[in-house]
């Protein structure tokens, strides 16, 4: 699956246009999912998620694929928590194997580091490609918030 993943991000252009990315991401298998606002959401045949965010402009500002998620955070207590976040750990330790066999060594910046694209995670692992930066990142906000892995694209600063 991440295999998959990496390869659509890595044939997005992050030069699109919202209107690009409307009109070529059906040609690659993906289905347009969600429109709302400035974010539009693909989905593969198998379930991946893709949500592209769009500046004022209509330029893609990043593109996140969500490879897992706890949605209840909230709920959990004490040990449980700990427990949910360490599997988080061990699930982005296994994705970061993944990602670099296909790309190479990323660079690992650890909070609280100045995080690049003002990304906000726990743990962030960034490959830099041509135009673009591809990020792994454990992200949890907030005890309110989901636990996600994600791969996310953005244009390279």
């Amino acid at each position: 699956m991440i295999d998959e993943v990496v390869q659509v991000l890595r044939n997005t252009d992050v030069r699109w246009s919202m209107d690009d990315v409307l009109a070529k991401l059906p040609s690659s298998g993906l289905q347009l999912a969600q429109s709302s606002g400035k974010r539009r959401t693909f989905e593969s045949a198998d379930g991946q998620r893709y949500s592209f965010y769009f500046s004022e402009a209509g330029q893609i500002r990043f593109a996140e694929a969500t490879l897992e998620v706890f949605r209840d955070a909230d709920t959990l207590k004490g040990d449980d928590y700990q427990k949910t976040l360490d599997e988080f750990a061990e699930k982005y330790e296994l994705a970061l194997k993944d990602v670099e066999a296909l790309l190479g060594g990323g660079r690992e910046v650890q909070p609280p580091a100045e995080m690049p694209h003002d990304r906000d995670a726990l743990r962030l692992a960034l490959w830099e490609l041509d135009v673009a930066d591809l990020m792994l990142e454990l992200k949890h906000e907030d005890r309110n918030v989901p636990i996600r892995l994600v791969l996310t694209l953005a244009p390279s600063a």
